[in-house]
């Protein structure tokens, strides 16, 4: 009977353990990943900081040379830069920050459209959006803030990789919606394609990284981190498809609730 106990007490001792090092496993990572996080957003405001205080010697230079109007465009982009950055830096580390209610997917279609007319360089692009009428009364429970916060982020996107395409190809951004079950749970499937320049195999594996921007001007390389959070805090999955000179998908998988 002893025996039995010490045994009991043997296994009890060694799940503790085993839940201990897996909490400390989790927090070892986490900790990695935000002096990552650290090191490149030092390493970015450190460019930032370089290129304004250069802006800032060209207009002490006009003014020291009695230059009228000084170029003042420059230092403003600079300055709106580091704001960005910080901004973004602000959203990554409160992306986890939910507050969910029960969300029509109609009405997020509906906000998806309104988004994409609001974004600078829609203008001569081919937007639609397609979706199963037996969809639009089903429901999601998210935080609408967060959520639009995720797809405005990849629309822009959208728009700005087809923003550079020739005449002949043309712009295109089309979203799809569907409802997919996996493992037995109803998803809706949306689709965000664009027929831009694509991306290749190599940076594909990192546009999810923070601080990892690639082909963008201004860019804090933060946009698609959040978005992975964001999707993430909501029990659902993202993933990107793309190739080089075809375009770019990223779809985006999220629980419906029945």
């Amino acid at each position: 009977m002893m025996n039995d106990k010490c045994e009991n007490c043997i296994i009890v001792n060694n799940n503790l353990n085993y839940s201990v090092q897996a909490e400390y496993d989790v927090l070892e990572i986490e900790n990695k990943e935000l002096k990552m996080l650290l090191r490149k957003f030092t390493h970015e405001m450190g460019n930032a900081l370089t290129i304004l205080g250069a802006s800032i010697f060209y207009v002490e230079a006009d003014i020291a040379h009695g230059v009228k109007e000084c170029n003042l465009r420059d230092l403003k982009n600079d300055y709106s830069y580091i704001c960005g950055l910080f901004n973004s830096l602000r959203e990554y580390n409160h992306a986890e920050g939910v507050n969910k209610k029960y969300i029509e997917i109609s009405e997020l279609i509906n906000e998806m459209d309104s988004s994409f007319h609001k974004i600078p360089g829609n203008e001569n692009v081919l937007f639609g959006i397609y979706s199963q009428d037996s969809i639009k009364n089903k429901k999601i429970y998210a935080d609408f803030v967060k959520i639009k916060q995720a797809f405005i982020n990849i629309i822009k996107n959208a728009v700005e990789a087809v923003s550079e395409n020739k005449v002949e190809k043309g712009k295109e951004v089309r979203i799809s919606l569907t409802v997919e079950n996996d493992d037995f749970i109803d998803m809706v499937h949306i689709e965000i394609m664009d027929n831009g320049k694509g991306i290749s195999k190599k940076n594909m594996s990192k546009i999810f990284e923070p601080m990892f921007t690639y082909g963008k001007k201004n860019g804090t390389g933060l946009g698609l981190p959040i978005v992975k959070k964001i999707i993430k805090d909501h029990e659902g999955k993202v993933k990107a498809v793309s190739a080089l000179g075809t375009g770019t998908a990223m779809h985006i998988y999220l629980p419906v609730i029945k």
